[in-house]
Order: structure tokens, then sequence, then C-alpha cells
């Protein structure tokens, strides 16, 4: 059994895992500027209390998503299409249009938010107070006008010879814009060619440079540079220009790299396919989307129940899990609801792996802030799931929820058994997680296989901080008879 072989691992052993959450950087400061009722632009104008809130709720690693050099052909992209974001906004001005901070000229900070120094700055001054900066690297385009596109076009892939290129697919020398295979190109950006080896020396000095400003690097699309997939996307464009699939992968060359230049950086992938996570994980990622786990919680318990149960450890152990991030809409949003948005929240922050939250999280905001505006249509903030999450995050400082240390709970039994998704998580604590991820009040038992002694013992209740006397033999066999509203979390000490 999964858990209990993990169970047996030394406490020496375990990996810390890390604690991420995620602010578009541009949007941020639009919003500090409403809270303080100043202007608040720059990296060095941010008040560096935000940062002690982020502190206190167990955040380790602040993803400042959103800080390199845009340029105008995006930016004006958007602005011809503005009707697209009204769905979003409907209040929308065209100030609120930004650009996409996927669409990348250069590896320098946006001017519009400062300088390189201060992006070093913002470093120092999170790691005095104990906090850790993750950057985004995004290698798979570029935007429209960054300079290589014509200074070094060679880099980028291009479309077979012609006298004219289809504006959807290829700029006017014939670049083509980024894409991913299952969908239509993204008309901001332009496609660099992995098969070229300058290409490959080109954008690793990016990333070094990257990881030369951060403790953490998320990669943006990772998956889509893999050999197997890059040569597979561009095939047409690869064979009519005469290249062939390199010997090597891209990212194990550029992580073994950029390690050298801090050797203690973070490396996490955005991407949908196993293959492709273990595949990323070979090559030198520490981390990678669980994207799979969010398509179960919005599935429904069942679906839930198998993926926790059958699941590897190895692959949790690399998994990053979320509800929300700045691609999907607002977990409220998916879910329906501010208690079925905390109980998946919590199934996900009480995996092993890492942890992943998002700004607005907490607050339970539901509608969605677009990467290419500066601020989402306003909406009153849910106290309910801010009283969750300030108890779930003070559980979570814990390291039972920072180890490999995992059981899934196989045998929770009563007639409501199915509503329910229950494991235990240990290091020198033991905690017992149990949700009951359906709509209605029921009730179930939950066997804590290790739990020690004999006659009464005590399990205390940390989301509401009630203590219980049960019998150590019911509790081990039976298990812990739980009552529960519909998406209600509960989270259990044990053996203290």
């Amino acid at each position: 059994m999964l858990g209990l072989l993990c169970l047996m691992l030394s406490a020496l052993s375990y990996a810390k895992y890390p604690v991420v959450y995620e602010i578009s950087t541009r949007p941020w400061l639009y919003e500090l500027t409403q809270k303080y009722g100043k202007s608040i632009t720059k990296l060095r104008d941010i008040p560096l209390e935000e940062f002690d809130r982020l502190k206190s709720k167990g955040i380790e690693y602040v993803w400042m998503m959103g800080v390199w050099q845009l340029g105008e052909y995006g930016l004006n992209l958007d602005r011809a299409n503005a009707d697209n974001y009204k769905s979003v906004l409907p209040d929308l001005t065209e100030d609120d249009i930004i650009g996409s901070p996927y669409a990348i000229t250069e590896y320098v900070c946006n001017p519009e938010i400062g300088s390189d120094d201060d992006i070093a700055w913002l470093k120092s001054q999170l790691n005095a107070k104990g906090l850790k900066l993750m950057l985004d690297f995004v290698p798979n385009h570029s935007a429209c006008d960054a300079p290589t596109v014509n200074e070094h076009s060679e880099y980028y892939v291009k479309a077979p010879q012609a006298s004219s290129y289809d504006s959807k697919y290829y700029l006017p020398n014939g670049v083509a814009h980024g894409k991913d295979p299952y969908f239509d190109p993204w008309p901001d950006t332009a496609q660099w060619n992995y098969f070229e080896p300058k290409t490959r020396k080109f954008m690793t000095e990016n990333l070094k440079k990257v990881v030369s400003l951060s403790d953490g690097v998320r990669c943006d699309m990772a998956h889509l540079d893999l050999n197997d997939v890059f040569s597979k996307t561009w095939k047409s464009e690869l064979t009519a220009n005469g290249y062939s699939t390199p010997s090597t992968e891209f990212w194990t060359e550029a992580i073994a790299e950029a390690k050298k230049v801090n050797p203690n950086v973070i490396f996490m992938a955005e991407v949908y396919e196993e293959w492709q996570m273990t595949k990323l994980q070979e090559c030198g990622f520490d981390y990678y989307y669980d994207k799979p786990f969010l398509d179960k919680c919005e599935a429904g318990i069942s679906e839930i129940q198998n993926y926790a149960h059958y699941k590897t450890l190895e692959f949790f152990d690399h998994g990053a899990h979320f509800v929300e991030n700045h691609d999907e809409n607002r977990a409220v949003q998916n879910m329906g609801s501010v208690p079925r948005a905390n109980a998946a929240g919590a199934l996900a922050a009480t995996l092993p792996g890492l942890i992943f939250f998002n700004h607005g999280q907490f607050d339970g905001l539901k509608n969605k802030l677009d990467v290419h505006l500066r601020r989402s249509a306003s909406e009153p903030k849910s106290s309910v799931a801010q009283q969750f999450y300030n108890k779930l995050t003070s559980i979570l400082k814990d390291d039972a929820f920072k180890t490999k240390n995992f059981y899934y709970v196989y045998n929770v039994n009563g007639d409501n058994a199915w509503r329910y998704a229950a494991w235990i998580r240990k290091a020198t604590n033991s905690y017992l997680v149990v949700v009951n991820y359906s709509d209605a009040y029921s009730c179930a038992n939950v066997p804590i296989y290790d739990i020690n002694g004999s006659g009464n013992v005590k399990v205390k209740e940390m989301m509401t901080n009630i203590e219980y006397t049960r019998d150590a033999a019911t509790l081990k066999s039976t298990g812990l008879t739980v009552c529960m509203n519909g998406y209600d979390v509960q989270i259990f000490q044990y053996n203290y």
C-alpha cells in the first residue's frame, strides 16, 4: 500500500514542499493604488507589510507574474479587439488593457514597474523576510515585436518559402506565430525554433538571467518545447527548412546551466499531459502542474477518490496542486459556490507536493482577472472564504503538510461513505483530513489506522478547535464518526 510505505520513511528524509502564492503584478499594483489611496506603480512602491501578511499565512514563494518587458504590437492588437474582454469586464476602458505578460520582447524589467535593479531589490526584501521570489520564463515564444524577430529571424520557426504568408499563422517575414498544437496561434507571439542550436543557446542565456534574479521559475507551457511535442507541432515547417530532431532536450541542458548560476532555484512547469510531466521531471523540473486534480475536483467525489487512491507518491511528490491560477477560471466560478471551492482548495493543499494559491482565492472571488487586463469586475469579498483560509493556512504551516508522508484512507465506511475523501499526513504531528465533497449533510466512519494508545484518547478538530474523546480501538477499526455539512472540511490532529 502506497501510504503505508510512505509512513515508514524517516522524518529526516522528507522533502520540504514549498507554498507558492501567485500575484499578477501590474493588476496588483493597480489594486494597491486603490487600497492605499496613492499611486503605487513601481515594485519599490509596494508597501512591504503586504508581504508580511503573506508570510503570516505560511506563504514561502511569491510568484510575481508578469514583470518582463512587453511591446506595442500586442497592446495595440488587444486594444483593437477590446470587445473580446467585455464579457469579463463589462465596464472596460482602454486604460484597463495592458497587454499580455506572455508576449515578451526582452528579459528586462517592464519599465512601467521598474528596472532589473528593482527586481533585485524586491528579491532582497522578500529574502530578508524569509520569503522567496518566483518569476516567469516564457520559453515557447516571444512578442511579435521582439528585436530578434527581425535581427535574428533564424531563431524562429519559419514557413516554407512563399511569396506571401497567411497572417493567421505567420508574420510578413515568414516567422510563425507561437502556438499550442490543439489551438489556433497566439497572434501577439512569434515562435522560437528549438531545433535551432542558436535559439537554444539564446534562450538558455535568458533563463540564466531569470534565475539570477529569482529563487524560483515558473515556465510557461514548458511541454511545448519537448522534442517530441515540438517536432509534431511544427513538422511541415521543420522539414521544409531542413531541421531534424536534436539528440538532447533543451530543458535538460538549460536547467543544468541555470543551476550553475543559482543552485537552489526551483523550477515549476506548466504542463497538462502525464507523460509530459514525467519527461519534464526527467529533464530537471522540480514540480509540474497537477491540472488533472483540478479536473477531478470539478468532476466530483468519485473522481477525487480514485485519483488520490491510485496515483503514486512519486507523481504527487512533484505535483503543483491548485484550484485556480491566472489561466483558469476562479475556483468559485468553476465549482459553483464558495463552500465547494473551499473544499476543493483544502483537498489540493493537503496533498503531498507543492501547494499553489492564487491572489484572490482567499477572498472567495468569482470574477476572472484576464491576463490582458489590469483589473477584474468588482465584487464583494467573501467572509466565509476569508475565515476558512485563515484557519486552513494556519494548519498547513505544520511540517506534516510539507513532507512525503501520505496515506489515503480507503476504508471509510457507512451508508454515506461515498461522499467522503480522507487522508492522513504526518511528521512530528499526525493529521486526518476529511472532506464531505457533496452538497448534503451526512455521516460516515473514518478509520485512523495508526492511532496510539488504548481506552479513551483525544482527537482535536483543528478548523473549530474542538477536542473529542473517543475509544482508541473503535477509531482504529470502525473509525472516527464524522457528521458534516455539504462541502465541509475537518482536519483532526491525533497522537498528541
